[in-house]
């Protein structure tokens, strides 16, 4: 991706979510960002680091916040790497 894709990208984040989410969201992307080229002496590219759990909210079970959108299984008390939706995600739902 091109730099005037990149800043498209993060703009839109911003105009998609501007009430819903603080003013930091479309920097989050960036932490996870670098610049490499693919072959030596080639172009260079845009490469953001993203994996399941960018789909997760910042759920906190306290008055007022949004409650946890995932949980995970657990087995003898323990937490293990499966995760689950809390709710049905319906289609089209982000």
């Amino acid at each position: 991706s091109d730099g005037h894709t990149w800043r498209k990208f993060l703009f839109a984040i911003h105009e998609k979510y501007r009430d819903d989410v603080d003013s930091f969201t479309p920097c989050e992307p960036l932490m996870w960002a670098w610049v490499q080229a693919l072959e030596e002496e080639g172009p260079l590219h845009i490469f953001v680091d993203l994996d399941h759990s960018s789909l997760m909210n910042t759920g906190k079970y306290e008055e007022g916040q949004e409650p946890p959108n995932v949980s995970c299984v657990k087995e003898g008390g323990n937490c293990v790497m499966a995760l689950y939706a809390t709710a049905d995600i319906k289609e089209g739902e982000e």
